[in-house]
């Protein structure tokens, strides 16, 4: 097993671990709930796989956007048309 950061995994690997870790935390309350053993279980990989795959496009998702609003690119369009804005104390004037 590497010793990959998180920073340098791809938003695919970072999602599918998020996925995961979801789902071992949900098994764990449910055992909690309902008073069982968690190291007695037995747990389907088949099930944690579809949870998995059902998943990592919503963890995928927040991770596009938290990199999105971590990135000091805000607007694309902006930046994409070279299109540059100036604040005033009262307006905001845009120059292309």
């Amino acid at each position: 097993m590497s010793d990959k950061k998180i920073e340098d995994m791809s938003v695919f690997e970072q999602s599918r671990w998020y996925a995961l870790l979801e789902a071992i935390n949900i098994i764990a309350d449910e055992c909690d709930a309902r008073g069982k053993n968690f190291e007695k279980i037995k747990i389907s990989p088949l099930d944690v796989e579809k949870y998995i795959e059902g998943t990592c496009d919503i963890f995928a998702r927040k991770i596009y956007e938290e990199r999105r609003l971590q990135s000091p690119r805000k607007n694309m369009f902006f930046d994409l048309y070279h299109i540059s804005t100036v604040k005033d104390d009262k307006m905001e004037m845009v120059s292309i």
